[in-house]
């Protein structure tokens, strides 16, 4: 039985008592209104008791609420200093399996996995030490894997939500996602130095569009993204313009302006160290020309070769297995005629000019395509067929004298039968004549040729 049950008896039974004692009063000649104010005297004095009991019970419950507070801010505050922030946690599995891989730093207290509204994981999470040296172990370390998903581990923060990117930064922030895929970082042999690489290309590429601040990568996302804050909105847009449906490692590039998610927030500061390092320097100004120059010297032959940093698709290898495979430019090798390609797996070929294929961005001139723009995909020898992606994943088949290459494209001169001697050379295109459907090509030694479209191979 409660308090409240207990008093509504002792109530009842005092209830009964003092009718019982009005009964005897006049039984006996007494003066009821005498009973009567006994009788409220009790009851006066058990309300009291009952009051003073409720102010203690009361005064008791709000020291037991103190209490409680204070031991869970020090929680709370100690939670913070013990405490590890964890993302790109599989969202299959249990948090006994989190916290006997962290088990390797040090003793784990608790786990807690985040969840969504429908109850599932959401892939990111917390997990608290029993010690300072457990946290700093698990910090210290960059390789931490669960079945084979690489986990980000930074400090936890419980003191306040981030504020997010500023809204007047938006427009120039830019999302690009299908950048990576998480099974290649969890393949790479060092995932940090990967995400590196990958941040240092996107960099790289987005420079062209104008000045860049930050670039991230977010492994644990699962649109693969990469994040990239330029210096005004204008070199931004240039960025989707440009980048959007373009092809990037085999995967279609999704470029989009940032729309304040919470989960790709960059650091507010610019990142001066890749600045100075990633960004080309302003080209030099030319010195004045000499009033009475020398006879000028015939200039020395210039040694042309593709340009690095672009991407090939290997074709023709003896070894069958690597045929189709993409990788970047990396160098040129004059002595050997070979061109070292690094592929996505970080090995590194040396390849000869006629085993590639550059992944170049073109121009269809006839068809049903024609005006529209693509990147080729891939290269049929004996028919001379191009295949071409367009942005919106449609692929379609285009004869090389109907794919026009941008400006400044290097490619293989092949088929004239006029000046066979230029077969096999490199050109890059100078310009290119509309009416007549034809190049202006500069070879390496510095002679100017006009072929047809068809006379030079990506």
């Amino acid at each position: 039985m409660n308090y409240a049950a207990a008093m509504a008896a002792e109530h009842a039974r005092l209830e009964k008592a003092r009718k019982r004692s009005m009964e005897a009063a006049s039984l006996h000649g007494k003066e009821e209104e005498h009973v009567e104010s006994a009788w409220e005297a009790v009851f006066q004095m058990g309300q009291q008791g009952d009051d003073e009991q409720e102010e203690a019970r009361r005064r008791k419950a709000m020291r037991k609420a103190e209490k409680r507070k204070e031991k869970q801010s020090s929680a709370f505050a100690n939670a913070g200093e013990l405490t590890v922030y964890v993302s790109g946690i599989p969202r299959d599995i249990g948090w006994t399996a989190v916290q006997n891989l962290f088990a390797r730093a040090g003793e784990v207290r608790r786990v807690k996995l985040y969840k969504d509204a429908n109850g599932e994981h959401k892939g990111d999470g917390l997990v608290t030490f029993a010690k300072e040296a457990a946290v700093q172990a698990a910090l210290a370390r960059d390789d931490w894997q669960l079945f084979g998903e690489p986990l980000t581990v930074s400090p936890a923060s419980f003191s306040e939500k981030p504020e997010g990117t500023p809204r007047s930064d938006w427009p120039r922030v830019v999302v690009l996602e299908q950048m990576f895929s998480v099974e290649e970082i969890g393949a790479a042999p060092d995932a940090r130095a990967y995400i590196s690489q990958l941040e240092e290309e996107a960099w790289l590429e987005c420079v062209k569009f104008g000045r860049v601040e930050c670039v991230r990568c977010f492994p644990a996302d699962p649109q693969a993204v990469i994040v990239v804050r330029f210096a005004d909105a204008a070199a931004a847009d240039k960025c989707i313009a440009s980048l959007h449906g373009r092809w990037f490692a085999e995967r279609r590039v999704v470029a989009s302006p940032y729309d304040g998610h919470k989960k790709r927030i960059l650091p507010p500061e610019a990142d001066e160290e890749r600045i100075s390092r990633l960004v080309a320097p302003p080209p030099a100004a030319a010195p004045p020309p000499d009033p009475s120059p020398p006879p000028a010297a015939p200039p020395p032959e210039e040694e042309l070769s593709l340009p690095l940093g672009g991407y090939v698709k290997l074709l023709g290898l003896r070894a069958a297995e690597l045929n189709g495979a993409v990788g970047v430019l990396r160098a040129w090798d004059g002595a050997s005629g070979r061109y070292t390609v690094e592929l996505r797996d970080g090995a590194r070929l040396a390849v000869r000019r006629g085993n590639l294929l550059q992944l170049l961005d073109v121009r269809l001139e006839a068809g049903e395509a024609a005006a529209a723009r693509g990147t080729i995909v891939e290269f049929d020898e004996a028919s001379g067929m191009y295949a071409v992606e367009l942005a919106d994943g449609a692929a379609v088949a285009a004869a090389a004298g109907d794919v026009r290459l941008a400006d400044g494209a290097v490619g293989t001169v092949q088929g004239l039968s006029g000046a066979p001697q230029y077969n096999g050379c490199l050109a890059r295109v100078e310009a290119h004549d509309d009416a007549a459907g034809r190049y202006v090509v500069r070879l390496a030694e510095g002679k100017q040729l006009k072929i047809k479209r068809a006379n030079l191979r990506a």
